[in-house]
């Protein structure tokens, strides 16, 4: 019997080995998997020797068959290759290698974007060299960032297809190469097949932007922007998209709606557990914390709260119930769940609800589980006009004044899944405001269109002081705004009808579309805002007149094309003395590209406290050395720069230096070791014989000594 049963085991682990193996070997495409294989080595010269090959087949993903190829090596340094192979054309679809490497890879670009962008052309016209033809460089910039985005350690380049003189943006070919060996580490082809719509029989632009206004468009509002940092939330005066930033058919005029909906509710999901730990005298912080619990309600007045507008809270059993405090917002809800096991057939039924600690209102409960699914195919008992009166019944229950002060807004995005009938109704209610919306108030209840039950509610409200309306430019005014700072153009875009389900292939649509919005233009002077509130400012490219023939041009120009230099002027005065905050700036951002942007939230009119934030945070200098307009020396630079290394307290020990110079004794004594180390790495280069400790440094000077400083290579020799 042991025999047998052994046997048994056998065979069903050969099956579980062999089947991937057996399951390959039915599959038939134009393409088998040994030349896929072929297909992914030759495109990209790679020596696989030493890895170990994994694969998978996908079918119809998008509309396409895929070979997906990996290729993992485990001893030291490890790697991993990536490869998809369309296995109906022999198109590599995508590229993706990581190597372990413990070298630091050096701040300074051992090529250049130019030389990059030639490299990453060459590659793309040898892979596809006929649709490269179709395709043009992405130059558009995004929030301020430029379209072939440098990274520390390398370039990107998106090639966008063309089609008709019209382009693309969904189609193309994208390539991330090494910025230090140009070696290809991402490679990405996207190339739909057609048909494409002709584009003689497209609506103008002036009936496109007609339609956004009147199915789509922007309208007053008032958002909150979230400042974490200091755990306050602050409500802003805008013009906001009204429903969606959906594109618009340029053949039919018809809205799209193939993209998520950018108007919608600002909910704040900063709700941590407040437990109190710890013993001793309380500060009164924590005393403040334990008088406010003291306030609330408890968790059995929370439960008969539910109780009262959901009947199965009485039915079902509690499994959870805990007390969050919302930080920003300085308030406590309960969060309550309770659960129902539904006899032989092993199902559950679930009940999650909210309520507020402080003010006993319900803010939300969610019914789910199979006694509420309905059947898509099934005709409502209800009507969408009977479900939206017991919607509005039940928030008048509880909230009537709140929503008397709301209106019904109909939600536009249409559920692609439904085949027939609606399973349940969405209803939202915005409160309005001195006539403003106000999203971040609102009610959302969704009703069974069987049983006419509710099946979810919630409320957001949040009380705030709103700014005033005075000064709001008009609607009309705010359309210029708007399509004189965003690209508003006909475009190709791949459109999904997910009723078909989700891998099926998808359909090209000639559209117009608005790119790049985050939802928000001020409603005073019409620039467009970020998702925090501020104004965005277009990338402009830096140019310096007076750097011609100077000895730092070169470092100069450099600092300019990694973005550590953004002054537009138009002049760098490199032969005027170096103030510590442009010092400061040009540290930090040499050290933290692109993290000084969000760093802080600081409203200082001040552009320099940021960077100051930062550089008194990373030690570079102390709060009392903190003098912006200070010049600087040559020995306080090569300080700073050393702590910006991170080598700073190597340089405090100064009685382990000897220096050389005919005018050391000029160097401060605390100084010391940082002139020896900062001169022996080339970082602040002695002039001949001399340091000179305390002469001021220019600021073409700087841009040397910055870049010296990038060069320094940290890897161990060995």
């Amino acid at each position: 019997m042991k025999k047998i049963f052994s046997l048994i085991i056998t065979v069903i682990m050969l099956v579980g080995i062999l089947n991937p193996i057996n399951a390959a070997a039915e599959v038939k495409t134009n393409i088998s998997l040994e030349k896929a294989i072929t297909i992914a080595k030759e495109t990209f010269n790679l020596t696989t020797e030493g890895y170990e090959l994994n694969y998978q087949y996908y079918e119809n993903q998008n509309g396409k068959n895929l070979w997906n190829l990996s290729w993992n090596k485990d001893k030291e340094p490890s790697s991993n290759i990536r490869v998809s192979v369309d296995s109906d054309t022999g198109d590599v679809i995508s590229m993706n290698r990581w190597d372990s490497s413990t070298i630091i890879p050096s701040k300074i670009p051992a090529y250049s974007k130019e030389q990059a962008l030639k490299a990453a052309q060459d590659i793309a016209k040898k892979i596809q060299p006929m649709n490269f033809e179709q395709t043009k460089l992405y130059e558009k910039t995004s929030y301020g960032v430029e379209p072939y985005y440098t990274s520390q350690d390398s370039y990107s380049f998106n090639f966008i297809r063309i089609v008709n003189g019209i382009s693309m943006p969904d189609n193309g070919i994208r390539i991330t190469l090494d910025k230090n060996t140009l070696k290809m580490t991402n490679y990405t082809f996207d190339w739909d097949k057609g048909p494409f719509p002709d584009a003689a029989k497209t609506i103008n632009i002036d009936e496109a932007k007609k339609i956004f206004g009147e199915k789509l468009g922007i309208e007053l509002s008032y958002r909150l922007i979230y400042d974490y940092t200091k755990k306050t939330e602050t409500p802003i005066l805008v013009y906001a998209l009204k429903n969606s930033n959906s594109p618009i058919d340029a053949l039919t005029g018809e809205v799209i709606e193939n993209s998520l909906i950018r108007y919608g509710l600002d909910k704040s999901e900063n709700t941590v557990s407040s437990p109190l730990a710890g013993k001793g005298d309380l500060t009164p912080e924590e005393q403040s914390t334990v008088d406010n619990n003291d306030k609330l309600i408890s968790k059995d007045a929370a439960i008969e709260i539910v109780k009262k507008y959901v009947k199965q809270a009485s039915s079902y059993k509690l499994e959870n119930a805990n007390l969050y405090t919302n930080q920003i917002r300085k308030t406590a809800s309960w969060h309550l769940s309770w659960a129902l096991d539904n006899g032989e057939d092993k199902s559950r039924s679930y009940l999650s609800a909210q309520v507020n600690a402080q003010t006993s209102e319900l803010i939300s409960f969610y019914l789910s589980g199979e006694e509420f699914n309905t059947n898509e195919k099934t005709a409502p008992k209800y009507t969408e006009a009977q479900a939206k009166d017991i919607a509005e019944k039940f928030i008048k229950a509880q909230q009537s004044e709140k929503f008397a002060a709301s209106e019904y807004r109909e939600n536009k995005f249409v559920n692609d899944y439904i085949e027939k009938y609606p399973t349940n109704y969405s209803f939202s209610y915005i409160n309005k405001q001195n006539g403003v919306l106000c999203p971040f108030n609102n009610f959302n209840v969704n009703v069974n269109s069987q049983t006419g039950e509710i099946q979810s509610y919630g409320m957001e409200w949040v009380d705030v002081k709103l700014p005033s309306t005075e000064g709001a430019m008009t609607l009309e005014n705010a359309y210029k705004a708007l399509y004189s700072n965003l690209d508003f153009s006909m475009q190709y875009i791949r459109n999904f009808d997910y009723s078909k389900g989700s891998n099926s292939t998808p359909e090209i649509k000639l559209a117009y579309v608005l790119e790049n919005f985050s939802g928000m233009i001020d409603s005073k002077n019409g620039a467009v805002l970020d998702y925090s509130g501020k104004q965005i400012k277009e990338a402009k490219k830096i140019e310096f007149s007076d750097i011609k023939g100077h000895s730092a041009e070169k470092d100069i120009q450099l600092l300019v094309e990694m973005g550590i230099l953004d002054d537009e002027s138009g002049n760098f005065n490199p032969n005027s003395k170096l103030l510590q905050k442009d010092f400061v700036k040009m540290i930090v951002r040499a050290i933290e590209p692109y993290s000084y942007t969000y760093s802080t939230s600081d409203d200082s009119k001040d552009e320099y406290d940021k960077y100051y934030k930062i550089a008194i945070e990373r030690k570079i200098i102390s709060e009392k050395e903190k003098l912006p307009n200070a010049q600087i020396s040559k020995q306080i630079a090569a300080k700073m720069l050393l702590r910006a290394l991170n080598v700073g307290f190597v340089g405090d020990l100064s009685n382990i230096y000897i220096l050389s110079y005919k005018d050391a004794n000029l160097v401060g004594t605390q100084y010391k070791g940082y002139v020896a180390i900062a001169s022996e790495l080339g970082i602040v280069p002695p002039e001949k014989d001399y340091f000179n400790p305390r002469r001021h440094v220019l600021r073409g000077e700087a841009a040397t000594m910055l870049v010296n400083f990038l060069k320094v290579d940290v890897n161990i020799k060995e």
